[in-house]
């Protein structure tokens, strides 16, 4: 039963948070649980994945987050307790194996983190496009406007010349 590292990079403002969890992605095979803010203009981002991951992820992070901003602190917890999961994902500590609903493919940086009472639930695991009412996409007309995607101003460019 292997446990994965949780790594956190806590920053003074959203936009160092935002390039460190950028930032920390790109660099290593870890997975973004989500994010804390946290009174006082803090805000926390958490990884998770293997050790050596996760601590290459929280410095590329940390490194891009005090070019924008400011770091206040870094940590990587290499075998954190199976109940902390609850904390940053608000499933239930399972151990993987038995696991009865596994994480939708493709899904692993879009998770939230249900903190406690933070602003952290505004996003959501699925992320639905919204139909505008009577207007449907067609292979001949792929954005629904009618004009099969062609501009509005195609085709008259000679009365536009002659009328100059």
């Amino acid at each position: 039963m292997k446990r994965e590292a949780l790594g956190m990079i806590e920053t003074r403002g959203l936009v160092p948070a935002i390039e460190a969890a950028d930032a920390g992605v790109k660099a290593a095979n870890v997975r973004l649980v989500g994010y804390e803010i946290v009174k006082g203009g803090l805000v926390m981002v958490a990884f998770v994945g293997e050790v050596a991951a996760v601590q290459a992820s929280v410095d590329a992070g940390a490194a891009a987050g005090e070019k924008v901003g400011q770091v206040i602190s870094t940590h990587v917890i290499p075998r954190p307790e199976a109940d902390l999961r609850m904390v940053f994902t608000g499933k239930k500590a399972v151990e993987p194996e038995n696991d009865p609903e596994p994480d939708p493919p493709g899904n692993g940086n879009r998770k939230k983190m249900s903190g406690i009472g933070t602003e952290a639930n505004q996003y959501s695991e699925d992320i639905k496009e919204i139909e505008e009412p009577g207007r449907k996409e067609s292979p001949s007309d792929p954005d629904g406007s009618g004009d099969n995607g062609q501009d509005e101003s195609a085709g008259d460019d000679h009365e536009k010349i002659g009328e100059a």
